[in-house]
């Protein structure tokens, strides 16, 4: 009975698994103590985004060409983050699952929408990304540590964070993903614009400025364009985003659509979860920028271009030369969290979209929210049983990374065209929470941006 009662105490609070009534509606908050307590999502998506791309891929980019492609960085951050805002938005107005978004896509395949069938996949080639994940945490915490089985270290952290989010609530991964974030946050930003300036390292404003002035210089079109890829807000952050907003209670707080008053706090609440947004933009952008000048400041003057997660060793061995040991501890705290953070949010949204996506093409049974919690669990522990599995038989970490990145890569675009059409459905059914038209021609021109750039990557990747 007990039992019984703690399960139907859960569904209550998980504002994903069950439809919006009169009882959750409330009132956005005015004054920013209160609105802070409002803030989530766009934090919880920094915890997968600060991951490999920018711990491996933006410091690589700064190691091989310096600061002068810093406004690429900054650029693939901003221009993503109004598509993300656009399937937020849908979510608030609809109160739907992403899967029953997508399925409004049209162009049918098998009884569902294409989009339907591309989250699915995207989120199956996630999996290959995090094999490479899982097997370096391992190595994050025997490097801590200077001792132990980074195999065996790494299972069990990883087994760890299956028991702290198995209930599947948001609130649980929010609160753990928002620490490791501070953490990772404050330690990255302390080493890069502080600690790196008392060494031999340190950088002059005008070697910021030379990052802004769009040079491109020859032979840097492949790393470039692939930290474009995989740094700032990718593919798979943008369609888990859904959940998150959802799972914070957005759509549920603005009450049913019938409900007096809907429309009012609809457009409120978008404003909160814009808020949000550009507040968890800012973190994700100065955070990015931080690996950025670490490369650029450190790997490239001594003209080492690692591969794989040596990187984070010898970033590590350069402040521990300069400022001591002390500092090889902090560096590799940072790296964990970073790490572990990926890892958690990953798996989160791997046991929501893989179900809810084959629910939608109709394979399993997901008509309850009780149904709906089983699936999801069966997949917080089937997910990383399948990183683990990937990561022992092929057994190359940076490998698995990069393939898996390079699909999500070329993932961005489709998400891209499916936030235009998002758009086009909300200017048609629901005018009065549709992005303005200002921001609705920032959309394009960023999607334009978006696609050009992976277009090029991918004609250039041919040549």
């Amino acid at each position: 009975m007990e039992e019984k009662e703690k399960e139907k105490a859960i569904e209550d609070l998980d504002y994903e698994v069950r439809a919006r009534t009169g009882d959750d509606i409330q009132v956005p908050p005015r004054r920013w103590r209160e609105l802070i307590r409002k803030f989530g999502p766009t934090f919880v998506i920094a915890g997968a985004i600060v991951g490999s791309g920018e711990l491996i891929v933006t410091t690589i980019l700064g190691a091989k060409v310096g600061f002068v492609m810093l406004w690429m960085i900054i650029l693939s951050v901003l221009v993503k983050a109004i598509v993300q805002e656009q399937f937020g938005r849908f979510i608030i107005s609809t109160d739907d699952s992403l899967m029953d978004m997508l399925d409004r896509i049209p162009g049918k395949i098998l009884g569902a929408s294409w989009a339907v069938w591309w989250g699915v996949l995207l989120m199956i080639s996630i999996l290959m990304a995090m094999a490479g994940i899982v097997g370096s945490i391992g190595l994050s915490v025997a490097g801590f540590f200077g001792t132990g089985s980074a195999n065996l270290l790494g299972a069990i952290v990883a087994i760890i964070g299956i028991l702290l989010i198995l209930r599947g609530l948001y609130s649980d991964l929010e609160k753990i993903i928002i620490t490791l974030v501070g953490v990772f946050s404050i330690l990255t930003i302390f080493l890069s614009f502080f600690v790196l300036q008392a060494t031999p390292y340190g950088y002059s404003a005008s070697d910021i400025l030379s990052g802004l002035t769009f040079s491109f210089p020859a032979g840097a079109w492949v790393v470039a364009l692939s930290a474009f890829a995989v740094t700032g807000i990718t593919a798979n952050e943008i369609i888990t985003y859904a959940y998150w907003v959802k799972g914070k209670g957005y759509a549920a707080w603005s009450g049913p659509r019938e409900s007096e008053g809907f429309f009012d706090r609809a457009r409120r609440w978008i404003r909160v979860m814009d808020t949000d947004l550009v507040l968890g933009a800012t973190m994700i952008g100065i955070t990015t920028i931080a690996f950025y000048i670490l490369g650029a400041s450190v790997l490239h003057r001594l003209g080492q271009v690692p591969s794989g997660f040596e990187t984070v060793e010898i970033l590590s061995r350069m402040y521990t030369e300069t400022l001591g040991a002390w500092t090889r501890y902090l560096f590799m705290i940072a790296a964990f969290c970073i790490l572990y953070s990926t890892y958690l949010v990953n798996t989160a949204g791997i046991a929501r979209i893989i179900p809810d996506g084959l629910r939608k093409i109709g394979i399993i049974a997901m008509k309850t929210p009780k149904q709906r919690i089983f699936w999801r669990r069966v997949f917080l522990i089937a997910g990383p049983a399948v990183m683990f599995l990937l990561y022992f038989v092929i057994a190359r970490p940076a490998w698995l990374i990069v393939v898996g990145g390079v699909i999500v890569g070329l993932s961005m675009p489709v998400a891209c065209v499916i936030g235009i059409w998002l758009n086009r459905i909300m200017k048609r059914q629901d005018p009065e929470l549709a992005q303005s038209p200002t921001l609705t021609s920032i959309l394009w021109v960023c999607a334009a941006i978006i696609i050009a750039i992976q277009a090029t990557g991918f004609v250039i990747g041919l040549l």
